[in-house]
């Protein structure tokens, strides 16, 4: 998942994209651009609009050997006051009611412009049902990748209890005001973590 992107972003990235034929992109001339790409099979994709904001998400349903994996990006309205911080709040709640009724296994990917000690954060855990794939993995912040002094781990990835997250860390500085994250999931196999 990409977020912020425009179509001059998406061509220069082309080149990278190349091993991932299947993707959905909805490119933005603000901050509210968002693309999906991937090396497996799509058996459904859209953009939905969540909330007040009127910005795309991407809803997907995509196959991993015998799984369908429902996947959601999404990107809420960063806060910098009461209004946008109910436009936030207010889309939360309604991609948690999304995504909670979703077919699992399920995944819920995106700057999400909340920690997850917040009360949004866990509010969205509590009614989507998914859990915070970086437990046990430390806090890991990505924004502002410009200012390692102040950085916040607004980046996230929650998953059904039918994923494993075997591997998450934080990436290099990449040019982005956002530093990428990159998590490796597995099926679970009889055994539980």
């Amino acid at each position: 998942v990409l977020e912020e992107v425009d179509a001059g972003w998406i061509g220069r990235l082309a080149p990278a994209l190349r091993d991932f034929p299947y993707s959905k992109v909805e490119p933005r001339d603000d901050s509210f651009g968002i693309a999906l790409f991937s090396r497996f099979p799509i058996a459904g994709i859209e953009s939905v609009y969540i909330g007040q904001l009127g910005v795309p998400s991407i809803l997907a349903r995509v196959r991993i050997g015998p799984h369908v994996v429902t996947v959601l990006a999404t990107h809420p309205m960063p806060t910098s006051g009461a209004e946008d911080s109910w436009l936030r709040d207010e889309q939360l709640n309604q991609v948690a009611t999304v995504i909670g009724s979703a077919s699992r296994p399920a995944l819920l990917l995106g700057d999400l412009n909340c920690t997850p000690w917040s009360t949004p954060f866990r509010r969205l855990e509590r009614a989507s049902g998914l859990r915070n794939s970086a437990r046990g993995f430390g806090i890991q912040a990505s924004w502002p990748a410009f200012n390692s002094l102040l950085l916040l781990p607004l980046d996230h990835c929650l998953h059904s209890s039918d994923i494993w997250v075997a591997g998450r860390r934080i990436g290099p500085h990449v040019g982005s005001d956002h530093l990428p994250v990159t998590i490796d999931l597995a099926f679970p196999t009889g055994e539980r973590r």
